[in-house]
């Protein structure tokens, strides 16, 4: 995802409760985004299913690069 694209789901997330956004205390170019409990409980249910989808549209490192996003989003979940 890049750009307007990027924006627009994470709208879309916080329009339903799924998303939350800060302000980055480090640095003011940046935002933390962080999923709700509603958005934890949509990604259990929607990932699996998915992640096998996205994968298979993928080349080798588009995979690599959806693996590690998911990686990320599954310890941010676990507060790691």
């Amino acid at each position: 995802m890049k750009g307007p694209t990027t924006i627009a789901s994470l709208n879309k997330l916080e329009a339903r409760g799924r998303d939350r956004r800060d302000e980055n205390k480090k640095d003011a170019c940046k935002i933390n985004v962080y999923l709700t409990r509603e958005g934890q409980k949509f990604y259990r249910k929607v990932i699996p299913t998915e992640n096998g989808h996205c994968m298979s549209t993928l080349t080798g490192d588009e995979q690599e690069n959806f693996r590690d996003v998911i990686k990320r989003i599954r310890n941010t979940i676990a507060g790691t």
